[in-house]
């Protein structure tokens, strides 16, 4: 009895798209009596974070990578009589970066980066209006050359582009300074052309340690604006850790003033709650 079997072939078609994501709610509470001999004041603070990526690795020549990103904090403000609270943190920033390989490690590379707020910031003590939703909006392009380099415990890159291009939009006619975004104050829009770095660390320290850095420099060649972002995530179980997260930034193309007599300006902020990772 010659019985041919039939024998069922399962091709797999390779998955190049790899999805993450990560959200947290944190708190931070500093607390002192009315009659401390150094003065201060009570304040608490509430933050919520969430990040997703969506990357496609061909593995051969193509790199598509893409992210989300939102972070919105509150913070008490008992010295403020015109307001209860304030913003601490507010972003929205969409990311995205076309890589074609060149040679191993380096890329030809255009990126976009869109970032706004949601809510209004006020001066203390005033109704002055300092930012707002899409006031500003960024949208940041660039063209060039990207190095990249994965490890098994950091990912790091660097893009160079000789070709960049920043547009910056005001949508609410009520903001008080509209150069502190490089807009003239006669103005809603602005254009800037020029060069740009921007360098990315994603680094596994350790099995609950991790360290996230974002590095921009860009110049039109009469201006300057940096920024460099930082985060420390300690990862104390699998729902709750601690994060610093330290941000500088320069920019000589703001006008000084008696209240804002430097081109740098910094923020720091240190929080522990609930943080969960997929």
């Amino acid at each position: 009895d010659n019985t041919a079997s039939e024998t069922e072939i399962v091709v797999l078609k390779p998955n190049f798209w790899k999805k993450t994501g990560a959200a947290s709610m944190q708190f931070s509470q500093h607390a002192i009596s009315d009659n401390w001999y150094k003065g201060g004041e009570s304040t608490n603070a509430l933050l919520g974070e969430l990040k997703l990526t969506a990357n496609y690795d061909d593995r051969q020549k193509v790199q598509f990578e893409n992210s989300l990103e939102i972070k919105i904090g509150f913070i008490t403000t008992p010295s403020d009589t015109v307001h209860k609270y304030k913003t601490n943190a507010d972003l929205f920033r969409l990311k995205s970066k076309l890589g074609i390989r060149a040679i191993k490690n380096l890329y030809y590379t255009l990126a976009a980066e869109f970032k706004t707020q949601f809510f209004s910031n006020y001066k203390t003590n005033t109704n002055d209006l300092i930012s707002n939703f899409l006031s500003p909006a960024q949208l940041d392009v660039s063209l060039g050359m990207d190095y990249k380099l994965n490890k098994k415990n950091y990912n790091f890159s660097v893009m160079g582009s000789p070709f960049s291009y920043t547009f910056v939009y005001i949508n609410d006619k009520n903001i008080i300074d509209r150069s502190a975004f490089n807009v003239d104050a006669d103005k809603r829009v602005a254009h800037m052309f020029g060069s740009k770095i921007t360098s990315n660390l994603d680094w596994k320290i350790c099995k609950n340690i991790s360290f996230v850095s974002k590095f921009d420099f860009f110049t039109t060649y009469d201006k300057v604006i940096a920024d460099w972002e930082n985060t420390l995530n300690f990862q104390v179980s699998r729902y709750l850790s601690t994060k610093i997260f330290f941000h500088t930034r320069f920019d000589d193309g703001v006008n000084l003033t008696e209240e804002n007599d430097s081109y740098f300006q910094f923020k720091e902020m240190l929080t522990f709650g609930l943080s969960y990772n997929w």
